[in-house]
This record gives structure tokens, sequence and C-alpha cells, in this order.
């Protein structure tokens, strides 16, 4: 049984968006092995983003290029 926690929402600067207090950062999942030291399967990339899908947090701090 899984179970989920609800996390607080608070406002995000003046955007109006109420996101949680615990963010998700993505640039080590980008595979770039000479900043982090170390590389990343796309799909080990693929299933921590799905897992952070199910997850109660929803600030996921992502740059898309």
């Amino acid at each position: 049984m899984t179970r989920i926690t609800l996390l607080p929402r608070r406002q995000l600067g003046r955007t109006g968006l109420r996101v949680t207090p615990l963010c998700v950062g993505c640039a080590a999942l980008g595979n770039m092995p000479e900043t982090f030291s170390y590389e990343v399967a796309e799909e080990q990339a693929l299933t921590t983003i799905r897992v952070f899908f199910e997850s109660p947090i929803n600030f996921l701090d992502l740059e898309i290029c």
C-alpha cells in the first residue's frame, strides 16, 4: 500500500503558482559526466522523472534547451 503525504504549498514569488517547499533539481539527470563526475543512463533518468510525477512534490527545476 502506497501512502502519499500532502506537502504544504507556498506562493512562488509573484507568479501566482503554489508549489511545494521541496524542489527536485534535474541537472544531474542530463548525463553531464564532465560536470557531475558520473553518467546517468536515459532509462534511469526517465524512471526518476516518473517517480517524481507520482510523488506529492509539484516543483521540478527543469531547463529545456
